[in-house]
Order: C-alpha cells, then structure tokens, then sequence
C-alpha cells in the first residue's frame, strides 16, 4: 500500500509499462499454450479480460491502487495459467 501511494506521480508510466508489458510477454501467452500445450480455447479469453481490463481501467481514470492491482492481477493470473498447462 505503501509503495502505490508513492507511485502516484508515475502513474501515466505505469500506464505505458502496462501496455508495453501486455503486449510483449502477456498476449502471446495464450497462443503458445494453446498451439504448443493445447490449452483450452477459454485461455484466449481470459487473457483479453486482462488486458482489456487494464487498459480500461488505466484509459478510465482509475487510482494507481487500482491500476497496480489490475496489472499485478493479471500477471498472476498469467503465471499460474502458464504453470498449469506447461507443468
């Protein structure tokens, strides 16, 4: 809690970290578990729940707790997809 508070200033970096983030280590996930793993096709919908969720709650104007806790979430979420299908 902490840390968000003093993360207030940076918030339209978070934005772009976000962003850059998704796009580049998040959003091929799906399509390396469900082509290499054969991952179900709900893999590919929870991931654009993500994102999409992120990116509305950055573009709306959400607090940087909000906007940390979503972006944390979902790397979480991500983490334990890619742990239950590669393991």
């Amino acid at each position: 809690m902490a840390f968000t508070e003093k993360q207030h200033r940076n918030q339209t970096l978070w934005f772009f970290l976000t962003l850059v983030i998704h796009g580049v280590l998040v959003l091929p996930v799906p399509a390396v578990l469900i082509y290499y793993f054969n991952a179900p096709d709900w893999v590919l919908a929870i991931t654009m729940l993500c994102f999409f969720a992120n990116l509305i709650a950055n573009m709306g104007g959400a607090g940087i707790k909000a906007s940390i806790g979503f972006f944390m979430g979902s790397l979480l979420i991500h983490v334990l997809l890619i742990l239950a299908f590669v393991l």
